[in-house]
């Protein structure tokens, strides 16, 4: 069928691959205005996974994505208990990332 899925191939060209569906959806997430929910959790269990991708593209937009939604402009970071040991570890990855990451 020309209409393959609904990102799927249209009038013959090809699939979008994992790697830009992949960065389409982070992107996405990141455009979201989530301000008053606590999105912590779901980034620690699920973005920052992404920033560990073999494709650059998905490493920068994991990385940007999770910039964007940890802590919203205009939030404050927590400073103590076990969100704020959270934010520490997704900080850390992020900066272990962009320390070694050679893209």
């Amino acid at each position: 069928s020309v209409f393959a899925s609904p990102i799927g191939a249209v009038h013959g060209k090809e699939e979008p691959s994992d790697s830009q569906l992949i960065t389409l959806a982070l992107n996405t997430l990141g455009t979201f205005d989530f301000r008053g929910h606590n999105l912590i959790d779901l980034i620690r269990e699920t973005v920052v996974d992404f920033v560990d991708d073999d494709a650059a593209g998905v490493r920068k937009e994991a990385a940007m994505t999770c910039c964007k939604l940890l802590v919203p402009p205009g939030e404050t970071a927590p400073t103590r208990g076990r969100l704020a040991s959270v934010v520490g570890e997704v900080l850390e990855k992020l900066l272990i990332t962009a320390i070694s990451d050679p893209e």
